[in-house]
């Protein structure tokens, strides 16, 4: 997604967060869908929407089977991502799907 242009997010439908408001400030939002879980991969894999910020802490299980949706949704390649897995620690840091690396900051913590 182009950070220049309205965005549509996705976002948890159970979780509102201050730190979501706060990195989404500088960009132009259009739409915000809700949705639960690893489905929010697949709202920005089939189009729904732009881009997916997670801004806490997720296990590599809690969002695996969505990331590799979202990767291998691309065409005619797969889209790129941030995610790493069989980590030292299982846990996964705040990440943006959607996005491309150096186009935003993630709040600190």
């Amino acid at each position: 997604a182009d950070p220049a242009e309205p965005l549509r997010i996705v976002e948890s439908r159970s979780h509102p967060s201050p730190a979501l408001e706060a990195f989404l400030e500088p960009f132009t939002i259009s739409e915000r869908v809700k949705s639960g879980s690893s489905l929010k991969f697949c709202v920005v894999a089939d189009g729904r929407a732009d881009i997916y910020p997670r801004l806490g802490p997720t296990m590599e299980w809690d969002v695996a089977a969505g990331d590799c949706v979202y990767r291998n949704s691309g065409d005619p390649e797969p889209h790129p991502g941030t995610l790493r897995y069989n980590k030292p620690s299982l846990k996964n840091p705040s990440f943006v799907i959607g996005l491309s690396p150096g186009s935003y900051e993630l709040p600190e913590g």
